[in-house]
């Protein structure tokens, strides 16, 4: 397929009222071996430490556990706890035998107590066992994104063929967070839950929501294997930032200021519109001779100050596209450099339904 290349450079008219320190001097003390921080709105990296390689990742792991039981389950649903559950090595809440408890209250307890128990008890209530739900989180990190995951277990204790990348889970992480039950469960400080056995009370044992102003998430881990581990998140101003930290010997300093630096430093941003950026394609051998591509929704790039001085925008998009074509069909991509330096892309798709026609 032939491709038409555009290039064009983009400056910004934005107000320079602000003055930001845009280097990473304020992060070279870092003691954490794997990390991604990234843009909640674009998933732009915008920080990054051996991110891409393969490493378990404790209880971290129960993001993924919550986020597929909140698709697929409702609060209300009644678990009965197996004895499996009940004696779980690890960080529990305590569940016994043949105690009934509700998906509310186990995603509570999963989330802010990290609760091995409570993600055994989900995974059988909702897959039957442990094996058959490991198989639903893989097929929905597939879906998301996260290639180089592979989960063996629903809590995270160290376990064969159970691993991640920090990048990975910050794709995770990113897409959990989008799920507003989600987010209000890992925002939580503390919770009293009237639940079938009586009032129960849930402190978060997230360090960083009281350490860092805007901070509203997310999971704690450690193993042996792991190392501690903490995927946060933080929010202000209306941006939010996402950092994955794993096999860290001081995950609260370093992730603090990760999302501070993200933070700080990138203020500014590029709108990423198909008005701006749309494009009309040709059709061969279509109901249709001109077919729109586009992304899926407009989305804030964030840059620094400096970056915002030499941008360089690449569209890549073939000449012609042949029937038939279905809506949300990746067909192209757009490139953003500053200073000869790649800093974003993102595919570009089909936005409307073409059907083949015989000639």
């Amino acid at each position: 397929m032939k491709v038409l290349i555009f290039a064009l450079v983009f400056l910004l008219s934005l107000p320079s009222k602000f003055s930001y320190c845009t280097n990473t001097k304020s992060l070279s003390n870092l003691n954490t071996r794997y990390i991604c921080l990234m843009d909640y709105e674009s998933g732009r990296v915008l920080y990054e430490k051996n991110s891409r390689m393969i490493v378990p990742m404790a209880s971290t792991t129960k993001i993924l556990t919550a986020i597929v039981a909140l698709e697929n389950s409702k609060y209300d649903e009644v678990v009965t706890v197996s004895e499996r559950a009940s004696s779980i090595a690890g960080s529990t809440i305590g569940l016994k035998k043949d105690q009934k408890i509700t998906m509310e209250e186990l995603l509570y307890g999963l989330m802010l107590r990290s609760g091995n128990d409570c993600a055994i008890a989900i995974a059988e209530h909702m897959a039957g066992s442990v094996e058959r739900f490991s198989f639903m989180m893989d097929s929905k990190a597939f879906d998301i994104g996260a290639f180089n995951t592979h989960f063996a277990t629903p809590h995270g204790l160290d376990a064969d063929g159970h691993f991640t990348t920090a990048y990975d889970m910050a794709l995770i992480t990113r897409c959990a967070l989008k799920n507003p039950e989600f987010a209000k469960i890992v925002s939580t400080k503390d919770i009293v839950i009237n639940g079938i056995n009586g009032s129960k009370g849930y402190h978060n044992i997230n360090k960083i929501l009281w350490q860092l102003e805007g901070a509203d998430g997310v999971k704690t881990g450690f193993t042996n294997k792991a190392g501690k581990c903490l995927v946060s998140s933080a929010t202000r101003n209306g941006v939010k930032v996402i950092n994955v930290a794993l096999n860290s010997y001081d995950r609260w300093k370093d992730s603090t200021a990760l999302l501070d630096y993200g933070l700080k430093n990138f203020k500014e941003s590029i709108l990423l519109s198909n008005k701006e950026f749309g494009q009309l394609v040709p059709v061969k051998s279509g109901n249709k001779k001109l077919v729109q591509i586009g992304f899926d929704e407009e989305i804030n790039l964030p840059i620094t100050s400096d970056e915002k001085e030499d941008i360089y925008i690449k569209k890549i998009i073939p000449y012609t596209l042949e029937a038939p074509l279905h809506e949300g069909q990746n067909v192209g991509s757009l490139i953003i450099y500053s200073k000869d330096k790649k800093i974003f892309s993102m595919p570009y798709k089909i936005l409307e339904e073409v059907k083949a026609v015989s000639s």
